[in-house]
């Protein structure tokens, strides 16, 4: 079973920038419970989850401007922030993903942006670690979501659902059957069905092409032995014509002697 192991949390909502700002969270086995007053960041710790795990920002933060500890509570132009998950998958080898983002505030509106993630892969039994860098967010989404065994969708509409998204299951039917569709990859599953259809309508094709090329080489093969037995008789004719000559030129010797033994004697008469 996959588990989660460690959370660190530097720059995001209420949570400082600096060094000695970061929190860090030890989760337990079997079960971790957060409390705490209303406000004091109970919230933002499921949000850093999520955001580890899916790389998503939570709704309701202009795309991330609000995710990020503003950088004018230190009359700053910009603000670092970052999460660290540590995951543990089913085989026990060790997750660990770290995602930085900044905002920027020049001119008027703010900037959030995310910058390059690393990833840390440590084998259980060997304890060999393997970083990577990941310019793509994609990437690094596909690894955690490997690693806890579950689909993106269900992070994000299951284990991890938001407070402001709860009441998805009440949702237009169009809309509640995306979400179903993502949860129990349906959508995945139709996208195979249509390229299996694809693929088994391509072979079809090809297997007429094959079977008009068979036909045609089924016919060629009949008339290449019908003109083999054709050749077969001929040749058997052509074996008893040349035994007849055979025989023809065995009689006609001794009446070939006798022919010219008789003119041999009327030359001498």
């Amino acid at each position: 079973m996959s588990t989660i192991n460690k959370l660190e949390i530097r720059g995001i909502r209420s949570f400082g920038v600096e060094r000695g700002d970061v929190q860090q969270i030890n989760f337990r086995s079997p079960l971790t419970l957060i409390v705490g007053q209303n406000g004091c960041g109970k919230t933002t710790i499921i949000e850093c989850l999520k955001y580890g795990l899916t790389g998503e920002v939570p709704p309701g933060t202009h795309r991330g401007v609000g995710f990020v500890h503003d950088p004018k509570i230190f009359n700053t132009v910009e603000s670092l922030g970052q999460v660290k998950l540590m995951v543990k998958d089913f085989t026990g080898n060790t997750v660990t993903a770290i995602r930085s983002m900044k905002i920027t505030h020049k001119g008027k509106n703010p900037k959030f942006e995310t910058m390059d993630s690393t990833i840390t892969m440590e084998n259980a039994n060997t304890k060999d670690k393997v970083t990577m860098t990941r310019s793509r967010v994609a990437d690094i989404n596909n690894e955690m979501c490997d690693a806890m065994g579950v689909s993106k969708a269900i992070l994000n509409n299951v284990i991890f659902c938001h407070q402001e998204d709860s009441c998805w299951p009440l949702e237009e039917p169009k809309e509640l059957k995306k979400k179903f569709d993502a949860i129990f990859g349906t959508t995945e599953y139709n996208r195979v069905i249509d390229k299996l259809i694809k693929i088994s309508k391509d072979y079809n094709e090809k297997l007429k092409e094959k079977m008009g090329d068979l036909k045609l080489l089924q016919n060629v093969k009949s008339q290449a032995e019908s003109k083999q037995l054709q050749l077969e008789d001929g040749n058997r004719k052509l074996a008893k014509l040349n035994q007849t000559i055979g025989d023809l030129e065995s009689d006609i010797k001794p009446i070939q002697s006798k022919l010219e033994q008789l003119a041999l004697v009327e030359r001498q008469y």
